[in-house]
């Protein structure tokens, strides 16, 4: 894959979530950080979060990661700090599974499986994390954006 951050299909997914996840806040509509959970108003840096650039390299088609169900916005500072801890990633799981429902994310992920087929550990474990970041929000009772 390109490691360009202007690549015109990484362009297009950031703005689709800076589209998709803005919410109206004081002074206008800004998309949240999955991290902090307060408005990115300036700098929102895409992660992605159960399958990484790393996990993919290699593949047929890099790009298939580079999707709404797998890629949040963050504070640049909350990426570079927390974007790939294991506390980062879950509350990232759990912003991805607020906004495209924990299903989606899991048929997702079951779709692209036959793609790893080399490392299909990797996309079990994602399949895992979302199930036990659902579990744990349904004991809760919500999905907290």
């Amino acid at each position: 894959m390109e490691e360009s951050y202007l690549d015109p299909r990484r362009l297009k997914l950031k703005l689709d979530l800076l589209r998709r996840r803005s919410v109206l806040v004081a002074g206008g509509r800004y998309p949240i950080c999955s991290w902090c959970r307060q408005p990115i108003r300036e700098g929102a840096q895409m992660n992605e979060v159960l399958l990484t650039r790393g996990d993919a390299r290699g593949l047929p088609d890099p790009w298939i990661i580079m999707t709404r169900y797998n890629c949040v916005l963050m504070h640049p500072t909350c990426h570079e700090n927390h974007g790939h801890t294991y506390d980062g990633r879950v509350a990232c799981v759990r912003q991805i599974i607020g906004y495209e429902k924990p299903e989606k994310v899991i048929e997702w992920l079951k779709d692209i499986r036959p793609v790893f087929w080399g490392a299909v550990g990797l996309v079990d474990e994602a399949i895992r994390m979302v199930e036990r970041v659902r579990r744990n929000n349904n004991e809760k009772g919500y999905y907290p954006l």
